[in-house]
């Protein structure tokens, strides 16, 4: 078989009643798996869905799509007795992977019968873990897990960082949510003229935690939280990180009771030296409204560079601000300290 002559493509509803078609060549006779093709995976989910095909027959697919959680879970694979031991499999896993990451998945996820010692080692062989997990099927009792991190975070990221006088920051965790959308909430007064979140319902703000989370483990992102005496009194994050162009925004707020100590001026130092040092980037931006010259201080002690201003920049609850952008590249000179 001519392997470099298969093309692989998305799959279309045509596609779908022709694999339902000759399901036993792909399936075996013995396995009764229509079960696995209802129209909705090509109809909902086609473009995250992979065929491979050579002159016209489908030698091999994929169903596949990405959960709300960030999974890029593969339904079904199957390959037709003669193209097996081609490779293809592992084709489609790879484009199935590209198409997933660009839909900010953070992880690869499959099941299988624990009987099932080919997929096994097929998955294995492609950098899957493997858990057997028993009660996964109601109906079928145990199942083999396989998962896939799509992204890791640089090494040594996700410490405990000391900022002085028994002020810490470390990375969001998914128990935060509750913690955060109340400190939020305490402080909508004094945070809401400057920042859309402020009285956000709790479901946006578990909804950003789980994001920043998932953007860690997969190595996109960091999302972390200042604790002043392991009470939590603020956030600073990477903000559309983009690390095609090597360039990250850094946000960040501070309990109006925690203001007047340099606590958020060391966080987002610390976290300049994270995007530098530890991330790769060459260049961060601040971005903050004209008006709000307590935060404008910060990027301009840390040896940021007045950029430019956005006009219109920036909206909240209903009235704009212009915006100031301010730029530090890896290599400019920094204040001592910061």
């Amino acid at each position: 078989m001519p392997v470099d002559e298969v093309v692989l493509r998305e799959a279309t509803v045509a596609d779908l009643a022709a694999i339902l078609g000759e399901l036993e060549d792909f399936w075996g006779e013995e396995r009764d798996m229509g079960f696995l093709h209802q129209a909705l995976y090509v109809h909902e989910f086609g473009e995250t869905s992979v065929l491979a095909e050579l002159d016209g027959r489908i030698l091999a697919y994929l169903l596949g799509f990405v959960g709300q959680d960030g999974t890029g879970y593969i339904h079904a694979v199957a390959v037709r007795r003669e193209a097996r031991g081609a490779g293809l499999g592992r084709r489609m896993y790879e484009r199935f992977e590209r198409l997933v990451s660009d839909r900010e998945a953070y992880r690869l996820k499959a099941i299988t019968g624990p009987e099932n010692t080919g997929s096994r080692a097929f998955h294995e062989a492609l950098g899957f873990t493997v858990e057997e997990v028993e009660g996964y099927s109601p109906s079928a009792g145990a199942r083999l897990v396989f998962t896939k991190p799509l992204g890791r975070p640089p090494e040594g990221a996700g410490g405990e960082i000391d900022l002085g006088e028994d002020v810490t920051m470390r990375p969001l965790r998914l128990g935060d949510a509750e913690e955060l959308h109340r400190v939020i909430g305490a402080n909508a007064g004094h945070i809401g003229a400057w920042l859309p979140f402020a009285e956000q319902p709790f479901a946006r703000t578990s909804a950003h935690v789980r994001r920043m989370v998932r953007d860690f483990e997969a190595g996109r992102g960091l999302g972390m939280v200042v604790l002043d005496r392991r009470r939590l009194v603020g956030a600073v994050s990477f903000v559309d990180p983009t690390p095609e162009h090597s360039l990250t925004s850094i946000g960040y707020w501070l309990a109006e009771e925690a203001q007047g100590r340099g606590i958020m001026t060391r966080a987002v130092a610390a976290m300049v030296r994270e995007a530098f040092d530890r991330w790769g980037f060459r260049r961060v931006e601040i971005r903050v409204a004209a008006d709000n010259g307590r935060s404008r201080a910060i990027p301009e002690r840390l040896g940021f560079r007045e950029e430019g201003l956005l006009r219109a920049g920036h909206t909240v609850g209903g009235r704009t601000y212009d915006e100031v952008l301010y730029g530090l590249l890896a290599d400019d000179e920094r204040p001592a300290g910061s």
